[in-house]
């Protein structure tokens, strides 16, 4: 009988490691040597992959299929995204179960919290983030002063460009306490500034590095818990960036330019 889903997950995760051995062919003889393995575990297990269609035999012995390669990336990368998820325990906790984050920001991905010996920790992460940033598109939902002047210091005096997309409250902190900064970037070329209604618990940073052959392309998440900052997650994988663009383009499309007189 075919194998459903319920049984290929279980065979994965009991036997990828003999499907990444055998994406070169060995034999059974080798694969007990070298895996340090009883011939009888080596032998239920090349079973219930062959059965799985996830290896098959030929002269040079068992390997790895092309549907065994498929599911062993799709079973390592589930896999580092619930490590990642993880990485972030309890933090995320607070937050509604509609926010639009999305697993493939966790998949190997650089996790700052705060602690008692280091609270700053993930605004420094954030900082650390923006270093080598030529563009930056971003959408704030709330303010920590240091990002005013971390964001203020990279436009002005560094030249990076940007495109800014402020929640209402957070141009309306701007506003009353730091009106002189938000004209100053505002007015930098390069540079746009709007007002959306949108809200979330997090700010999102998806960071462009014009570095040679090509272009870098990272993704910042702030993480806050009724205004406290939480964590840090950063990711430069092409499905996190993919996610941060598209979420950026959603939330922009119903954004106002603000013009800061």
């Amino acid at each position: 009988m075919r194998p459903g889903p319920a049984d290929l997950q279980k065979c994965l995760r009991n036997r990828s490691h003999f499907l990444r051995h055998l994406q070169t062919p060995g034999q059974k003889c080798e694969l007990v040597r070298e895996l340090d393995e009883s011939r009888s575990t080596i032998d239920r297990a090349l079973r219930e992959l062959e059965h799985a269609g996830f290896v098959a035999r030929d002269d040079e012995g068992y390997r790895t299929t092309l549907a065994g390669k498929l599911a062993l990336a799709e079973h390592e990368r589930h896999a580092a995204r619930l490590d990642g998820l993880a990485s972030v325990g309890g933090h995320l906790t607070a937050l509604a179960a509609d926010e639009p984050l999305d697993a493939a920001l966790f998949e190997a991905a650089d996790v700052s919290l705060p602690t008692r010996q280091s609270p700053h920790e993930p605004v420094e992460s954030l900082e650390a983030a923006l270093a080598d940033a030529d563009h930056a598109r971003v959408f704030g939902t709330t303010v920590i002063p240091s990002y005013v002047d971390m964001y203020h210091e990279k436009i002005a005096d560094e030249g990076m460009t940007a495109d800014l997309v402020l929640s209402e409250r957070v141009v309306e902190w701007l506003l009353s306490r730091r009106e002189d900064a938000l004209q100053d970037v505002a007015s930098t070329e390069g540079v746009t500034v709007a007002q959306t209604d949108v809200t979330h618990s997090f700010s999102l940073a998806v960071l462009e590095s014009d570095a040679e052959p090509s272009p870098d392309q990272s993704v910042a998440v702030m993480v806050y818990d009724e205004g406290t900052l939480a964590g840090f997650v950063g990711n430069d994988t092409r499905e996190a960036v993919a996610w941060g663009e598209a979420l950026l383009d959603r939330i922009a499309a119903d954004a106002t330019r603000l013009h800061v007189a």
